[in-house]
Formats: C-alpha cells, sequence, structure tokens
C-alpha cells in the first residue's frame, strides 16, 4: 500500500514539475510570436499576445518593452508612456536603462512632452481670422390699394352717403394685398487679431497606487490659459478670456480609465467682465485593441453681468463616444451629445441633440490633419406660436484643419469652419464661415 502511495505522489510531483516547466516555454514562444508580429507591422496582434503575458509577468522587461514599441508604431503615445513608465519603476541594468533611455527620447520626440512625475508645457501663439455671417430672414411686401380715403371727405358728406348707400350683396375685402415675399440677407465681414498662452502641470506618480489587485495610476493635469483677441469691425471690440481646467484621472492600463474634471472661464469685452462660465465633468472610458468607449456627463452653469442676468442658465448634458483606430494613420469618432439647457428667462431654454462625427489622419510625424462633422437638432422650451415665432432649429456644420511642427518647439496650423442654421416654419436661417491660421511656440 505504501509502495503504490509513493508511485502516485511521485508521479503528482513529476506532473507539477512538468507543468512548471512549460508554463515558461508556453510564454517564450508568445514572446517571441509577439516579436515576429510586430516585426511583420501585425502591432495589434502584437498587443493582444503581449498584454495576455503582461497579465502573469507585470514586472518582465521585454514584455514591457515591447509594448512600448508597438504602441509607439500605433501612435498610442498615452499607452507606451505608461508602460514605459512602469519600467522605470523596476529594477534595471546599464544596459537595459540605455535601451529605455533610446525609447524615452523617441517617445519624447513623437509627443513633444518629457517624461517625468512633475511636467510643465508653456505654449504661447497668435492666431490670425476672418469671419463672415450671413442672416437671411423673410420679408412680406404689403401694398395698399384701396382708391377712396374717407379722411378727406366731410361729415356732411359722409353722412349723406350712407343715407344714400344700397345695403345689397356685397363682396368684402380688407384693402391689402402681399404682393410677394422676398429673403432679405445682411452680411458682416471681420477678421481679429488673437494672442494667447496656455500653461499645463501633470502630476503622474511612477509608482501604482496601493490597494488594487492591477496596476493603477493616479494622474492630476491641469491647465492655465489667456486669450486676448482685437476685433477688427466696426465696434473694435476688445474680448478676453482667462480659464482653469483640472482633472484627476484613476487609470488601469488597457482596461480603463476615469476623469474627475473642473473648468472655469471668465470672459471679459472691453474690459467689462461678461461672463463666468463653469463645467463639472465625470467620464469613463474603455479601450479594447484598436476600441475605445467613453461615456460622460457634464454639468455646467452660465453668470452673466447683472443686465443680462435673464440669460444666466444650467445645463445638463450625457454625452457617448465611440473611437476606433483605422490604422496607424487614420483614426475616427463618433458620438451624440443630449444638452438640457434651462435659463432664467424660459424663452431662452432649450434641449438639443448633437450628432458628430470625426476623421484623424496621421500621414507623418510632423503633419496633422481632421475633418469633423456636427449635426444639431435645437427645441426651445417656449414653442406657442402667438408668443414667439420659432419652434426648431436644425443646424449643420463642417470644421477641418491640418497642423504641421516645423520643429521640435513651433507649429504652424490652419482651420476652417462652416455651419449653417436653419429656423422651423420658414423664418430664417444663419450661416457662419471662418477662416485661421496659429503659429504657437512651445517653450
Amino acid at each position: 500500500m505504501i509502495k503504490y502511495l509513493w508511485t502516485a505522489c511521485s508521479l503528482t510531483l513529476l506532473l507539477c514539475t512538468t507543468a512548471k516547466a512549460a508554463e515558461p516555454s508556453k510564454s517564450r514562444t508568445w514572446l517571441n510570436s509577439a516579436i515576429d508580429k510586430r516585426k511583420a507591422g501585425e502591432h495589434w496582434k502584437a498587443v493582444e499576445l503581449l498584454f495576455k503575458l503582461r497579465e502573469r509577468h507585470i514586472g518582465h522587461k521585454r514584455i514591457n518593452l515591447e509594448l512600448v514599441l508597438n504602441f509607439i508604431q500605433l501612435r498610442q503615445y498615452d499607452r507606451a508612456e505608461s508602460i514605459l513608465l512602469h519600467l522605470e519603476s523596476l529594477t534595471l541594468n546599464e544596459l537595459e536603462q540605455q535601451k529605455l533611455e533610446k525609447l524615452k527620447n523617441i517617445l519624447i520626440r513623437r509627443m513633444r512632452k518629457p517624461i517625468s512625475a512633475h511636467r510643465w508645457i508653456v505654449d504661447a501663439g497668435a492666431s490670425v481670422g476672418y469671419d463672415v455671417v450671413n442672416n437671411t430672414f423673410p420679408v412680406l411686401i404689403i401694398e395698399d390699394y384701396q382708391s377712396e380715403d374717407s379722411a378727406l371727405l366731410g361729415d356732411d358728406l359722409l353722412d349723406q352717403l350712407w343715407e344714400d348707400a344700397d345695403f345689397g350683396d356685397f363682396e368684402y375685402v380688407d384693402g391689402y394685398d402681399i404682393v410677394a415675399r422676398e429673403d432679405e440677407v445682411e452680411r458682416q465681414e471681420s477678421s481679429y487679431l488673437s494672442e494667447f498662452i496656455n500653461v499645463n502641470y501633470r502630476y503622474r506618480p511612477f509608482e501604482p497606487l496601493d490597494g488594487f489587485v492591477s496596476p493603477t495610476y493616479f494622474i492630476w493635469d491641469n491647465d492655465f490659459s489667456a486669450e486676448f483677441r482685437q476685433i477688427d469691425d466696426e465696434a473694435k471690440n476688445k474680448y478676453s478670456r482667462y480659464s482653469v481646467n483640472t482633472s484627476l484621472y484613476l487609470l488601469r492600463v488597457n482596461q480603463w480609465l476615469v476623469e474627475l474634471n473642473g473648468k472655469v472661464s471668465v470672459h471679459y469685452n472691453d474690459g467689462n467682465k461678461l461672463l463666468t462660465d463653469t463645467r463639472e465633468r465625470i467620464s469613463f472610458s474603455i479601450p479594447h485593441k484598436q476600441h475605445k468607449f467613453k461615456f460622460a456627463l457634464d454639468i455646467s452653469q452660465k453668470h452673466y453681468q447683472s443686465t443680462l442676468s435673464e440669460s444666466n442658465s444650467k445645463t445638463s448634458m450625457p454625452w457617448l463616444e465611440y473611437g476606433y483606430l483605422l490604422s496607424d494613420k487614420f483614426r475616427t469618432t463618433v458620438g451624440v451629445k443630449y444638452k438640457q439647457l434651462r435659463a432664467n428667462d424660459s424663452f431662452l431654454s432649450y434641449d438639443r441633440l448633437n450628432a458628430y462625427a470625426g476623421l484623424y489622419y496621421y500621414p507623418f510625424t510632423d503633419v496633422s490633419a481632421y475633418l469633423t462633422f456636427n449635426h444639431y437638432q435645437l427645441k426651445y422650451s417656449v414653442d406657442d406660436p402667438e408668443l414667439v415665432s420659432w419652434a426648431k432649429e436644425d443646424k449643420n456644420s463642417i470644421a477641418f484643419g491640418a497642423k504641421y511642427h516645423v520643429t521640435d518647439h513651433l507649429s504652424f496650423s490652419i482651420n476652417g469652419h462652416y455651419s449653417k442654421n436653419t429656423i422651423e416654419l420658414g423664418f430664417g436661417e444663419d450661416e457662419w464661415q471662418r477662416l485661421e491660421v496659429s503659429l504657437v511656440y512651445r517653450f
């Protein structure tokens, strides 16, 4: 009996030893396969294999290095940076440290941002723009064809005519006739010059947070910006804006991202405070290979100066966005937003549905371009035809642009925008066009 037990124990031990020996062999096979797929340009297939390996061997240096290489090729720079920061937290020998520094320099050149726990970026630039606004509204041409004017007759003669009148059958006319309906167009053209500066500070610890099963990272990102715009029109208005934008992120690489965001903007017109605009946001993003799903909720408030207090409003806007990486050069997004604005003046309150799509193109490291389309359907809360002459509005807009990095610090961009807004029941339409050229220097 003891002999049989000993044989069974020996067999079990042998199977366990064989399984443990087979596990590294299987991992090596997967890693070699991932390397081959990267070299063949099949980056997403390589990433899929590497993340399976990383779940078992999160501290394996070659696995993490391969992920960084693939994400750089796929222009997924944020994901590459997350893996690179994790690598820096590992114990590296001299050769591994040299490889890491080379990867870091490549990524810094692609992102044009330093990689460190504390990061400062300052952008300053200027823009020149040209706007054209066309307002089209219907005009009714009315002609009064009544030939007699009773005001020219004396009272005695009127009484005599009344007594002598023959009250037989007659046709009633109101004396007015609409001869024509025309569209009146008001065209306004103006140009502007704006200067702006944006300061970004980001804090991102290298070490993951404690208390999570999988490595989860904390990021704190802040933007401080100011813009000064001179409008070249009859009024010669001067506009300025100051904004603070801060976000807290919880990131689990390649699994999910949670964002808590707050933004405050103060707007001035000719030195007088016009508007304070605040926004809070919570969003949740889930990446999966080439796919990315984002769910968000925005809550915002607008507070105008006292004479415009009727325009003060509160807004809630849930939205959903889907992104897809077509290739390492093309990215596309589609989304939908539902905005509910409630102003102090009920005539200014409305609900708006916004569907949008965008295509982004990265032909070269230094060149990028985009094309976006937005469709808006707006319905006012007050739509009584006896009180107001509108009910719904439909608006379509197209935006496009391109950016070229002349050097690592200097960039040039051109942007265009066209939109057309149609008011229901034939009450008119608005058309807006803009072309803008910008030059930005990064310190």
